[in-house]
């Protein structure tokens, strides 16, 4: 999957997918406006802001947000959260981020092939768009690939199911966000 080879040996990951009742580039235009202060996360935004994210998904396509480039942040709460950084953007194919740190500090972490070094985390966010029925549904692919140093096992095992609930529920949003369209109209080729 485009990505992969960001972190080419992880210790956690998965793929989840989801089937829409929508094509691709219908898809795309709300995948490309995620992120806190933009389309938000499509997701339980009250817990996301239990914890200060300041998360309002968007129940509209924003214009504004539509144009993805490498190199641009996707925030997940103010400026001390983690961020994500653009590392590929095929519109309506694919989407590639890599963890990135905070949009204060923004360092992102190298290719990673062997043991991590103390205190080191390598994390993607990958999505992957596959047109079904001749491109009137789409098969949205989202997997993530991380690797840390030993001693943060065990925070990301106990982070994992609170992922796993969370990111549920942004694939079940943009799935009903997406198929909510009433007006067929395609913003990418």
């Amino acid at each position: 999957m485009p990505g992969d080879d960001l972190v080419m040996k992880p210790k956690l990951g998965y793929t989840r997918a989801v089937s829409i009742d929508a094509p691709p580039g219908e898809v795309f235009a709300w995948l490309a406006q995620i992120g806190q202060g933009r389309g938000g996360l499509y997701s339980y935004d009250a817990l996301e802001n239990l914890v200060g994210c300041d998360i309002h998904s968007a129940d509209d396509i924003i214009a504004e947000y539509q144009n993805l480039s490498e190199g641009d942040i996707i925030r997940s709460g103010p400026d001390n959260y983690p961020c994500w950084m653009v590392m590929e953007v095929d519109p309506p194919h694919h989407l590639v981020l890599l963890g990135a740190g905070t949009p204060a500090e923004v360092a992102v972490p190298e290719v990673f092939e062997e043991i991590p070094a103390r205190n080191y985390a390598a994390s993607t966010w990958q999505w992957q768009l596959l047109p079904r029925a001749n491109g009137t549904t789409t098969r949205l692919v989202v997997r993530q690939r991380l690797t840390f140093s030993p001693r943060q096992g065990l925070i990301w095992r106990i982070v994992e199911p609170i992922n796993f609930a969370m990111e549920h529920k942004m694939l079940s949003g943009l799935k009903a966000r997406a198929e909510a369209r009433t007006a067929p109209r395609t913003l990418w080729p």
